[in-house]
Order: C-alpha cells, then sequence, then structure tokens
C-alpha cells in the first residue's frame, strides 16, 4: 500500500512539474524564463591582469580605453597591440543538504580578448592620443549539471550558456595641463561583431528508476542579440613626481536585445514539435560604475622607473540591472522579481598589484615581473558572492617589439547558491586565465 501510495504520488508530482514547464514555455506574457547569470567584466591586456587588474592610475599601453582612458597619455610612442586569451572553469555543483553526489564540469574557452592601434602625437604643446580598439568586455559563459530526486522522480538539470559582449571603441586622450589628462571612450556594442548569447536548457523529469513508466523532456534554446553605447571618462592626476591619481566613470546605459526562443517537450505521455517564438524586442538596463585607483613609484635610485606598485577600488551599482519588457513591467535578472522588489547590492572590488622592471645593462632588452591580488564579488539577488585572485605576469622587450604574458586564478566557495524543490545548492568556482600579448612600438611626428 505504501509503494503504491508513493507511486500515484510520484505520478501526481510529474503532472504538476510538466504543466508549470509547459505553461512557463507557452505564456509569452510573464516572461519569467531568462538566464543570463552574471555579467562578469573581462578586463582587457596581459599586463593589466598580471598586477591583478589594478590599472586605473598606471595603465601606460592601449588598454587604457578599458580601464582609465586618460591613462593613455602615458604611452611613450605609438602602438599597435593585440591581446590573445585563454580561459578554463571549473564548477562543482554542492548539494549541501543531503547526500546527493556532487557534480563537477569544465569550460574551456579561447578568444581574442583586445587588439588596438593607438596614435601619440603633439597639439600646441599637448600630448594627445587616439585609438580605435576591439575588447572582449563580458563574459557570459555558464554551465552547470545537477541531478537529484524528488518524490519518486529522478531530475536531471542541464544550462549551458554561451557567450560574450564585446564592443568597438573609438578613444581620446588629452594634456590638460602637466599634471593633469582627460580621456574618453564610446564603446559600441552590436551583434555584427559578437554581442550575443545563447541559453540552452534542458530539464528531464523521470519516474522509471522508482519502477514507474513515466517520463518527460523540457528543452529550451534562447538565443539573444544586444546592441547599445556607453561612455568611459577617465582622469590622471600627477600628485607629486612619484604618485598618481586615477579616476573613472563608467556611465549608464540601455541597450536593445532581440530574445528568440525555442521550446520542445518530448515524453512517454507527450511529445510536441518544436516551437520557436517570434522575436522580441526588450531592454536591457545596464549600471553605472566608477573608481579610484593610486599608484606610486619609488623616487630611489635603485628603483626610479622601474618599479610601480597600485591600489584600486571599484564599485558597481547592479541594482541598477534589470529587464524591461514591451509591456513595461520591470524585472530584476537575479531574482527574477519585480524591480520594485530589487534586494541586490552594488559590488565593491579591491585590487592591489605592482610591477618591477629588470633591464640589461646596455638597455637592450628589458624583463618585466608582475603580480597582484584582488577581491572580486558577483552580484547575486541578496548580499554579493565572495570571489578572491592572485595573479602573476612577465614578458621580453627589445627594441620596438614587446610580448607579456600573464596568468589568475580566480575562485569562490558555496557562491551561486538557488533552491531547487527543499534543498539549497551552490557552487565551488576555479577559474584560470593565461592573457598572452604583443606590442609593437612606431614613432610618430611631432
Amino acid at each position: 500500500m505504501k509503494k503504491f501510495l508513493l507511486n500515484i504520488a510520484a505520478i501526481i508530482f510529474l503532472y504538476v512539474f510538466n504543466f508549470f514547464t509547459v505553461q512557463h514555455a507557452e505564456s509569452r506574457s510573464d516572461h519569467t524564463f531568462h538566464y543570463f547569470g552574471s555579467l562578469n567584466p573581462v578586463g582587457s591586456g596581459a599586463r593589466a591582469l598580471g598586477t591583478g587588474g589594478a590599472f586605473i592610475a598606471s595603465v601606460d599601453d592601449a588598454t587604457a580605453a578599458s580601464w582609465n582612458p586618460s591613462g593613455a597619455i602615458q604611452l611613450e610612442k605609438s602602438e599597435i597591440s593585440m591581446v590573445y586569451s585563454l580561459d578554463r572553469k571549473n564548477h562543482k555543483f554542492l548539494f549541501n543538504n543531503n547526500n546527493y553526489p556532487s557534480d563537477n564540469f569544465t569550460i574551456n574557452l579561447n578568444e581574442l580578448n583586445f587588439m588596438s592601434m593607438a596614435y601619440k602625437s603633439f597639439w600646441y604643446q599637448r600630448d594627445f592620443v587616439l585609438s580605435l580598439s576591439f575588447q572582449n568586455m563580458y563574459d557570459l559563459n555558464k554551465e552547470q549539471h545537477s541531478i537529484y530526486s524528488s518524490h519518486q522522480t529522478m531530475i536531471n538539470n542541464f544550462i549551458n550558456n554561451s557567450g560574450n559582449i564585446k564592443a568597438i571603441t573609438p578613444s581620446f586622450a588629452f594634456q590638460l595641463t602637466p599634471e593633469l589628462s582627460m580621456g574618453i571612450s564610446l564603446n559600441l556594442f552590436s551583434d555584427k561583431w559578437g554581442c550575443h548569447w545563447q541559453t540552452y536548457y534542458s530539464n528531464q523529469a523521470d519516474t522509471r528508476p522508482y519502477g514507474n513508466n513515466w517520463w518527460s523532456n523540457s528543452i529550451y534554446k534562447n538565443e539573444y542579440r544586444f546592441k547599445g553605447k556607453n561612455f568611459h571618462i577617465g582622469f590622471l592626476i600627477a600628485l607629486s613626481q612619484s604618485l598618481n591619481l586615477g579616476l573613472v566613470y563608467k556611465t549608464p546605459f540601455t541597450a536593445d536585445l532581440d530574445f528568440q526562443e525555442q521550446y520542445q517537450i518530448t515524453g512517454s505521455h507527450q511529445n510536441k514539435p518544436l516551437k520557436i517564438y517570434p522575436k522580441e524586442s526588450l531592454q536591457l538596463k545596464m549600471p553605472q560604475s566608477y573608481g579610484i585607483g593610486i599608484s606610486w613609484r619609488p623616487d630611489y635610485i635603485n628603483f626610479r622607473d622601474t618599479l610601480t606598485l597600485a591600489l584600486d577600488i571599484y564599485r558597481t551599482d547592479w541594482q541598477h540591472y534589470y529587464l524591461r519588457h514591451p509591456d513595461g513591467y520591470e524585472e530584476n535578472l537575479y531574482s527574477n522579481a519585480p524591480r520594485s522588489e530589487c534586494n541586490t547590492r552594488p559590488t565593491y572590488q579591491v585590487r592591489i598589484g605592482g610591477e618591477y622592471w629588470y633591464f640589461s645593462k646596455s638597455k637592450e632588452y628589458g624583463i618585466p615581473f608582475r603580480m597582484g591580488a584582488f577581491y572580486d564579488p558577483e552580484p547575486t539577488a541578496f548580499k554579493p558572492d565572495d570571489f578572491w585572485g592572485i595573479s602573476l605576469g612577465t614578458g621580453f622587450l627589445k627594441g620596438n617589439l614587446a610580448f607579456d604574458i600573464a596568468w589568475q586564478f580566480r575562485w569562490g566557495n558555496n557562491v551561486r547558491e538557488q533552491r531547487i524543490i527543499d534543498e539549497n545548492v551552490s557552487q565551488n568556482i576555479r577559474q584560470h586565465t593565461i592573457n598572452c600579448s604583443i606590442i609593437y612600438y612606431f614613432e610618430t611626428d611631432r
């Protein structure tokens, strides 16, 4: 009798599960299914990666368009540069209360991180720099896979989020006074050069392991295309011969988001053909962010022009990151709740790093040594998740050619927590990133 009642409960659970899944897919008025994950800023360049991203006040290459546009004034020559990135992410899925097995999955990526041309010249006795760059700005690649049981039903969830937000960026920096420089970058986002991503979601419910013949599999495939623009505005202030102060402000903006969903359900008692919904135009509200950095070059004969230490503090107002639907409904993307009920908090990054140059006696070549550490939290529906990191970097400079390489290790424990049935589930994240860059310097008429 007990087994019979458990079987009946499992069948009822499966019907209810399928009902809400189908209703969720076929109702286009609430738009409750969106899996973006957090928008993780990537950061440009191998030098910045090697110093832990502490680059707001010390940036002196074309990646200033990303970190602080005014820092381009510190370029010694015009340059052409390219940065390639290798990324490996390991996710360990943890069931905190029950004895379900943990699941590990890994994402391996390799792609162009940054590419630019920067031209430095002189106008009215002041330096100025013009640059044009392509940069990978946000990473949306995530994956999770969980298997668990509930009411004599085996549930198998798989989610894969793949894609990036990339920008083409014209930038300008100008020396207002010998001690003060200003820079501005215009970031242009379009799906024509990589601003798109895709979400694949599979949810299978199966009672066959418990002696019944009921099973169902729901598959969603969402595609997103992103278009918009914003500005980075930066200042660089020479407080003394050894001390620089950097300020950067990244403006909020409204991005146009074209969204299309596909849905299909199969199972032992129902099979529905693939349904492709019409494209919809939504608006994604991107938050403002701003940071302050300080860099110090000790004025000692043994370290002059060879050692730089830097510290950055940076804030992003993720409480203003939300989706606006055509009917005016505004949805917080971390809680899938109305924006008016948003409890998401801003995040604060803290980054510290250093760089030391060794030069041969003849100054024919130079070798840098870089290291850094950082606190880089991710936003959630409530309190941000804690992520930490360390980095190392080196390179080689000879004549007009420079090569740099950097490694970064970023980790978070018991992060990205969610509720599945009656279970608290979290993840342990381990991420390794290697950036390699090559820079060619050339003289311009001044």
